[in-house]
């Protein structure tokens, strides 16, 4: 039996795209090919400041971008406006 993941890890960020496969041998037993399904497991997600609890499912440079954006406008080097608005697709 494979050893199961059992490090600890330094950042949530960390975790991201590891997510262990499953063989799915009773339900696809007739099939043609392996049937693998994705262990998903719950998380709390990750909690910003001035945003609550988000979920990760990005790229961990995704949320790094993120972040580092969120420190330029908590430093007033950033102003944002509503995309839709900018667009002209506002209602």
């Amino acid at each position: 039996m494979p050893a199961l993941m059992t490090a600890i890890l330094d950042s949530v960020l960390d975790t991201i795209g590891h997510t262990p496969m499953v063989r799915l041998s009773r339900i696809g037993r007739d099939l043609p090919c392996e049937l693998l399904g994705e262990a998903l497991r719950k998380t709390h997600g990750l909690t910003i400041d001035g945003l609550g609890e988000v979920e990760v499912h990005v790229a961990p440079r995704h949320v790094e971008q993120a972040l580092e954006l969120l420190a330029r406008v908590d430093a007033g080097e950033m102003q944002i406006e509503d995309w839709a608005e900018a667009d002209g697709d506002a209602p």
